[in-house]
């Protein structure tokens, strides 16, 4: 997202860092204790399995159109293929409800 004129580069780019970080994570502890053999290995998890899942769930709440309040990573999810959402709303260059677009601040 470096030198992107997205709207989440522009207005979001700590929440989206600090999400995805949380989500990879997440995600990495799930699988490593899935092919576990600790006797907690299910509950611990399922625990990250659910911190990514959260954290993703709050991204896509928190990163709103600044003028219309669109959810910008639901409207994705919603209106784009299961393998696009991600990489179209990192590049999206303005709001598709409103026309908002964002401004880069130097």
């Amino acid at each position: 997202m470096k030198n992107s004129n997205s709207l989440l580069a522009t207005y979001y780019k700590r929440k989206v860092r600090a999400a995805l970080c949380v989500v990879g994570v997440g995600g990495i502890v799930a699988v490593t204790f899935a092919f576990s053999s600790a006797s907690n290995s299910a509950l611990y998890g399922n625990i990250s399995a659910l911190v990514a899942l959260l954290a993703l769930l709050w991204l896509g709440y928190a990163v709103t159109c600044p003028k219309c309040n669109l959810r910008i990573l639901f409207h994705a999810m919603t209106s784009q293929s299961a393998g696009q959402w991600l990489h179209w709303s990192l590049q999206v260059p303005e709001c598709p409800r409103c026309g908002h677009v964002c401004e880069l601040k130097q």
